[in-house]
């Protein structure tokens, strides 16, 4: 396959489980592996094998009820030299040390719901030590993590409050493991 201005690839597709393996203009093998609901797994590469792990809870928990305190969404990612990224949505985190609200003359800064709506992520060094299971981590765990909350979109047509793409409050990993990183509010 190729375009004007694009390298040319070469690939194989499977019908259950979508792209197999690619060969890039260099000549460089990937090749892909997936789960049962055609998630990537692993990913082969000359350089080593990067593996996925997903949870996915499609704002349900196990009985099929909607849940605020379950994971809603998480990746880890374990990259061909052991270093491992870890990215989560999770719609409530009330047990999350939140920042105080900064008062700016007539600044307004979400500070209604504030344990709503939270996205985390571990880099290497902070994912380093981090229990193997996703949904035992502890309170401390959280505060290793960028954490970023995102405002409420519109509604969607069965009136329900989607968590939109705008950041609303952004806090660094923690420096020492214990105390709170730098926030920064978006207004």
């Amino acid at each position: 396959m190729s375009r004007k201005g694009v390298r040319p690839w070469h690939g194989s597709l499977s019908i259950h489980s979508g792209l197999t393996n690619a060969t890039d203009v260099a000549g460089l093998s990937s090749g892909f592996k997936y789960d049962s609901q055609n998630w990537v797994t692993n990913l082969a590469t000359l350089y080593g094998n990067t593996t996925f792990q997903l949870v996915d809870n499609a704002f349900t928990n196990s009985d099929g009820a909607v849940t605020n305190y379950d994971i809603l969404r998480a990746i880890r990612v374990v990259d061909a030299v052991g270093g491992t990224n870890i990215y989560m949505l999770r719609n409530e985190s009330d047990f999350v040390q939140q920042p105080p609200v900064p008062s700016i003359g007539s600044v307004l800064f979400d500070y209604v719901g504030m344990q709503y709506r939270e996205t985390f992520h571990w880099g290497p060094r902070q994912a380093a030590g981090l229990p193997l299971d996703m949904t035992t981590y502890a309170d401390s765990d959280y505060l290793k993590a960028r954490m970023r909350r995102w405002l409420h979109a519109t509604t969607d047509c069965n009136d329900e409050t989607l968590i939109s793409q705008t950041l609303s409050l952004e806090v660094e990993p923690s420096p020492d493991g214990v105390n709170q990183g730098q926030p920064t509010w978006y207004s």
